[in-house]
């Protein structure tokens, strides 16, 4: 299918609305509360051949490359979730619970297709067992991207948040390499035609793709880690990393390894390998939203649904049934066998059904095969990607509340604490300054005060905050904790040696934030330059915070190194110096 030159000039336009639309929708899912996968995801369907088709067919398939940058992440991102700290808590019962179940899914989900599927009595019974035991392979697999974006987004903690994290990695590990093994055999048994190899060279095939790539992983896992030592910018260890997982994928083309199982031992290799790899992992999971987003659009638009739900029938609808029935009935069966000291079955079975990431990568290789069965699987799999990616996260995100593991944005914690505002008009009032395009007279307002050194990426809780938001606030890495009232203004900052003297309390409920600061010098913005010096110096603090002049609203941090910075800065021109 090839994109003629009028659809090539369409994809950057038609991206572009796609990010836009992704950007509103992100404030939509935010004010009502459901996740953002499932609004980018309709996004995709709606531009897609299902909707306006303002991303064709022929488009999709050219945007690949999107997909695959992004898959290629996400499984990095999953690697790296498995540090010393989290392999420490997957003790044996956790792990046998995970294999259990993704073992349990697979038998069940056959089962009850082959069932299903006996109502069809087109379908052969050679057909049948060929396309039951293919998607009860791809079944295991639980969209690594969907789940763990719902998970971030919702500040997902606990041992449930625990176990679905081993299931996404065991079960995209099992899955791809299940699909690998079972392709040789139906190629081996000639129920599928071979790649003209002899069977002997096929196998060793197979294994030189899944041992290719773990070995990949490890070593580019391991020269990531030794070349950090010498980066400073982390924008340069960014491009690094970005690299390696490109890079990746050239090798898995290349040599035929797997570019999803790559950068799956390439994360997890980093974060284990790396003193710094946990804080490396952290500041790359937080970046490339607009890569994700256009993931899920992108798996959005492979949906067509006039063309895919009539020729889905009977057998699509049997194995959406399967599965759903299997993941559920696998996760409190794996419970009640291995780890009985915890009640989780019932949420980690409504939180892994999202179905796409290494699914549709799967079914993409089987595409060009003429195999019915093949096109039967590919039919099936992408059809019902869309009924999983939509009802997927929605149950993750009530799994994972019920569960007590999730905190809502713009609720509870997240209320609590705000960023320092501007206004619009501090906003034009700042473009004319950095442009000069003031009058003399604001001018000297502007270089004469603290004003243009005050840092506003500042996060603050409000004084009604309890002990427990107060600790994930100061746990959040901040190393300035102002306290403000409802209408933002300042009140203090929270004395981490009173906090201290809190933390053993048998009763905490009385305890807020207000009751935790100290009394804090504050500096005005309307503060000349030798004044802050001088309060610094009478101070001896390293910071201060800034509160605006008349609303007495707090602004920001003044740093004492930014203020002689800027002093030593300004000394040939000595007019811009406050007096």
């Amino acid at each position: 299918m090839t994109v003629t030159p009028r659809q090539l000039d369409l994809i950057v336009p038609a991206l572009g609305v796609a990010l836009f639309l992704c950007l509103v929708g992100r404030n939509f899912a935010k004010q009502f509360h459901i996740p953002k996968v499932s609004v980018f995801i309709l996004i995709g369907l709606l531009l897609g051949p299902t909707g306006l088709n303002l991303i064709k067919e022929e488009m999709v398939s050219s945007l690949n490359i999107f997909s695959e940058a992004a898959l290629g992440m996400i499984l990095f991102n999953i690697g790296g979730a498995f540090n010393k700290d989290l392999v420490a808590k997957i003790d044996r019962h956790r792990l046998t619970y995970t294999v259990l179940m993704a073992h349990l899914v697979f038998f069940f989900v056959f089962i009850f297709f082959f069932l299903l599927s006996s109502f069809v009595p087109s379908l052969a019974l050679v057909d049948r067992l060929i396309i039951g035991v293919f998607l009860s392979v791809i079944s295991i697999e639980a969209a690594p991207p969907t789940t763990l974006l719902v998970m971030k987004e919702f500040n997902a903690k606990g041992p449930v948040t625990e176990i679905i994290m081993s299931y996404l990695a065991i079960g995209t590990f099992m899955a791809i390499i299940g699909a690998k093994v079972l392709t040789f055999i139906l190629e081996a048994s000639g129920l599928w035609a071979s790649t003209g190899n002899d069977l002997w060279l096929q196998f060793i095939s197979v294994v030189w793709s899944i041992f290719g790539s773990l070995i990949s992983g490890v070593i580019m896992g391991i020269a990531i880690s030794y070349w950090e030592r010498k980066e400073n910018n982390f924008g340069d260890i960014f491009f690094v990393i970005v690299t390696a997982i490109v890079f990746g994928q050239s090798l898995a083309h290349f040599l035929k390894f797997d570019p999803l199982l790559i950068s799956l031992t390439l994360g997890f290799t980093l974060v284990n390998t790396s003193n710094v790899g946990q804080k490396i992992h952290a500041s790359f999971q937080n970046m490339g939203l607009s890569i994700y987003a256009l993931f899920f659009v992108i798996a959005g638009a492979h949906i067509h649904l006039q063309e895919q739900i009539p020729q889905m029938g009977i057998i699509g609808v049997s194995y959406i049934i399967a599965r759903v029935l299997a993941v559920q009935i696998s996760a409190r069966l794996s419970n009640k066998i291995a780890l009985k000291e915890l009640n989780i079955g019932k949420y980690v079975g409504t939180s892994v059904l999202s179905h796409a990431g290494a699914a549709i990568a799967i079914v993409t290789a089987l595409a060009p095969r003429e195999e019915k069965t093949a096109n039967s699987i590919v039919l099936i799999i992408m059809t019902s990607i869309f009924v999983f990616e939509i009802i997927g996260p929605l149950l993750l995100r009530k799994s994972l509340f019920e569960a007590k593991e999730a905190i809502p944005e713009n609720t509870g914690d997240n209320k609590q604490t705000l960023k320092t505002s501007i206004s619009v008009r501090g906003l034009i009032k700042n473009l004319l300054t950095n442009t000069g395009l003031i009058t003399q007279a604001q001018k000297e307002e502007t270089f004469n005060t603290i004003k243009s050194l005050v840092a506003t990426d500042v996060v603050a809780i409000k004084k009604n905050a309890p002990l427990q938001t107060v600790k994930k606030y100061v746990d959040q890495n901040y190393n300035f904790y102002p306290v403000v009232d409802d209408d933002q203004r300042f009140i203090g900052l929270i004395s981490i040696d009173v906090l201290k003297s809190y933390l053993n309390e048998e009763n905490t409920s009385f305890i807020l934030a207000e009751t935790l600061v100290k009394e804090t010098f504050a500096l005005n913005d309307n503060t000349t330059f030798n004044e802050a010096l001088q309060a610094f110096e009478n101070e001896k603090a390293s910071r201060l915070p800034v509160i605006h002049n008349a609303t007495k609203k707090f602004l920001g941090i003044l740093y004492y190194k930014d203020l002689l910075l800027h002093i030593d800065k300004m000394k040939k021109d000595p007019k811009l110096i406050g007096n």
